[in-house]
């Protein structure tokens, strides 16, 4: 393990000594609003249908920011960690039953370095939707996973760690189309996935152009490019 992702291990750790565990924040309706206006993603993620979520009753109440986490994770000799699940290169469940990618290892690095076992992780796979409720709640010890970092975010889901992968958004079309700019886009129909900043940046950049346009919203994201492929929308925007 290099020294960088050894710094990184750090302090992802002092996250779950310091404050993975005092979100106590109940999701604000900002949930779909906790997704970045105007951030790239490199995670789609909050929670607009979210926003709601009582959590289940078996749901552990998030621990305090005095080390009750950390407390409980080295009690329950595991660590819980929230990952995208279906995401290959990130977090992806393979037909063994075994979770590969850069996330994945993640998790195992912290499990690792707390626990001393990097097979001391239980992966806990949460859509966009179910992110922030699943910190907020305590059902998962830390999230490792696609999710933007937003200012939104960590005032109410929890400190982020540091940004691990960097990219952009943007929409693809079908060339039958033959929209060439985001203004060709008028009245088209778009798809994407919600609880996500992917969904709040193209509101955002659409009402600054005073376009019109439809959007077309899934939970999750192969559903998102499968309408697309099937022509249920003009074009379709993701990380």
């Amino acid at each position: 393990m290099t020294r960088p992702i050894l710094s990184i291990v750090a302090l992802v750790i002092l996250v779950i000594l310091a404050a993975c565990g005092n979100v106590a924040v109940s999701p604000s309706g900002d949930n779909l609003a906790s997704q970045e206006p105007a951030a790239t993603e490199s995670a789609a993620e909050s929670q607009p249908a979210e926003s709601e979520s009582a959590a289940p009753e078996q749901t552990p109440a998030p621990a305090g920011a005095d080390g009750e986490r950390l407390a409980t994770i080295l009690e329950r000799d595991e660590l819980i960690c929230g990952v995208n699940g279906s995401l290959a290169g990130f977090s992806f469940l393979e037909e063994d039953g075994t979770n590969t990618g850069f996330d994945a290892d993640f998790c195992r690095a912290v499990a690792a370095a707390v626990l001393g076992d990097p097979d001391a992780v239980e992966f806990r796979a949460l859509n966009a939707d179910a992110r922030g409720p699943a910190l907020q709640t305590g059902e998962v010890d830390v999230l490792i996973r696609n999710t933007t970092w937003t200012v939104t975010r960590d005032t109410t889901w929890g400190l982020f760690a540091p940004t691990t992968f960097y990219d952009g958004q943007a929409i693809m079309v079908n060339a039958d189309l033959g929209a060439t700019t985001i203004e060709d886009l008028a009245t088209a129909t778009i798809c994407v996935q919600s609880g996500t900043t992917t969904e709040l940046n193209l509101t955002d950049r659409m009402r600054e152009l005073g376009i019109e346009y439809t959007p077309n919203v899934f939970a999750e994201i192969d559903p998102t490019y499968a309408a697309y492929e099937e022509g249920a929308c003009d074009a379709v925007t993701s990380d």
